[in-house]
Order: C-alpha cells, then structure tokens, then sequence
C-alpha cells in the first residue's frame, strides 16, 4: 500500500485491516526517503520500498517478505 493514500493512508489501512483479523505480509511504498525511514524503525516489521524502484528491487522485496512470512 501506499503510505500517502487518500482517504485512508497506508498504515491505517494496514492498522483497520488487522483489527479485522487480516495477517498477510505488508509492503509499504512512498516516494518520501524520509517517511520510508520512520516506517522502516517503526518496529512494525512491515516492508518498505522506496519509489522510484526498478521491478527487479520489487521482485527481490516481494521474494524476501514470502520467504520471510508463514501462512497461517
């Protein structure tokens, strides 16, 4: 999702949709380096992407965060 979405931004939708009970893996993007860093330290264990990225640096993230997740 992206961060900057609108109505919702990005990590409310994530926060509503595990309030629902939702539990796949997340990966977060923005164009903004600096609120990639804050989403990165925020202990959520949430991928970040930065944007622009080419779709090799997006196979690689998406490659690692399903290596990474074990389905329920």
């Amino acid at each position: 999702t992206d961060v900057n979405m609108r109505p919702v931004s990005g990590p409310e939708l994530v926060n509503r949709l595990t309030a629902a009970g939702f539990t796949a893996p997340v990966l977060f993007m923005s164009g903004y380096p600096a609120l990639s860093n804050t989403l990165a330290g925020s202990g959520s264990g949430h991928a970040v992407i930065v944007k622009p990225f080419t779709i090799g640096e997006l196979r690689r993230v998406i490659s690692r965060i399903l290596e990474n997740h074990a389905p329920p």
